[in-house]
């Protein structure tokens, strides 16, 4: 009997022995589990929010860095366009948010800026001295897709420069485009009155009517494109005056040379400035992140083409004609 009891004890304490021992390890094994010693200041993710509208940006800060801070230093976040250099244009970034410095980071950022989206914009994440009045990028560039690599060594995506004047998209495509501009002919876009296809939208309290089929065109090019990461530009032209084009708007072409090879829109007129404010207000709706259903997205709008005579490139249209 006692020497059960003896070995019954012997048992409980090599159980007690086996439990503080556990208890001892686990915090040595959270210990070689925690994260390493951050070696580089920079931008970890940047990514769409789960409901989509908005942009995440994580960044993490190494020691060095935190410690060459002010006290009580603010960490900013600035957006750049592709064509912006993160030191040199930091002081035409725009600066998003603020958070308070500390080793990991996060903001979160509407993803459109009206009808513009930031879906194609680099961030960066920088110190401000309100002295000079000046920002200090302490983060390389980072955007939507970027790759941060297994060196931990992050960058923004590569984007090409190369851009075409084309409604083939195909083409486009295979010759590496990042850009596309596409012609919008206005006299062909716009009616004067409601017809079988015709898309209705109402601007200042009057309604408006846009050719369906062609309205469809673009849509398919801008959508196309879009889906294929290509920045699409649309270029709103007036090829012919449109007086004696079946419903057409008349009214539209500022009328400076009988023989011009494209017009100036008349934005002398209150009645046709205000119609084009409505058609752009509408396009510009509907090729962004907010519109109802997903035509693609549009990033510029160009408004004009080698106005009154193709031979002198007049943008902006002669005489005292105003240009919007």
């Amino acid at each position: 009997m006692n020497m059960l009891l003896a070995k019954r004890k012997s048992v409980g304490v090599r159980l007690f022995a086996a439990l503080l021992a556990a208890m001892l390890l686990i915090p040595s094994l959270a210990a070689c589990t925690e994260s390493q010693p951050i070696t580089e200041s920079k931008i970890t993710d940047v990514s769409l929010t789960k409901d989509g509208d908005k942009i995440s940006v994580t960044a993490q800060f190494t020691e060095k860095t935190l410690s060459s801070l002010p006290k009580n230093a603010k960490l900013h976040l600035l957006e750049y366009t592709s064509d912006m250099d993160v030191a040199s244009d930091a002081a035409e970034a725009e600066d998003l948010a603020e958070v308070k410095a500390k080793e990991t980071v996060s903001f979160e950022v509407s993803l459109d800026d009206g009808v513009r989206t930031r879906r194609y914009s680099s961030f960066a994440v920088a110190s401000y001295d309100e002295e000079k009045d000046s920002y200090t990028p302490l983060t390389p560039l980072a955007a939507i897709g970027f790759d941060a690599g297994e060196d931990g060594e992050t960058s923004a995506p590569e984007i090409s420069i190369k851009g075409l004047a084309t409604d083939n998209v195909s083409a486009a495509l295979k010759l590496g485009a990042a850009h596309a501009l596409l012609e919008v002919r206005l006299e062909q876009l716009l009616l004067s009155e409601w017809e079988e296809d015709a898309v209705s939208y109402v601007y200042d309290g009057v309604t408006y009517y846009m050719r369906g089929s062609e309205l469809s065109r673009i849509d398919g090019l801008v959508r196309s494109y879009s889906d294929n990461g290509v920045r699409v530009y649309l270029q709103f032209v007036l090829m012919d005056a449109g007086e004696n084009l079946e419903n057409s708007v008349g009214g539209l072409a500022f009328l400076t040379d009988e023989d011009a090879t494209s017009y100036l829109v008349n934005m002398d007129s209150a009645k046709t400035a205000r119609r084009m404010e409505g058609a752009f207000d509408f396009l510009a709706l509907r090729y962004s992140e907010s519109a109802e259903e997903y035509n693609g997205l549009c990033n510029r709008f160009i408004i004009g083409k080698n106005v009154n005579n193709s031979d002198r490139y007049a943008a902006c249209g002669l005489g005292k004609a105003r240009f919007v």
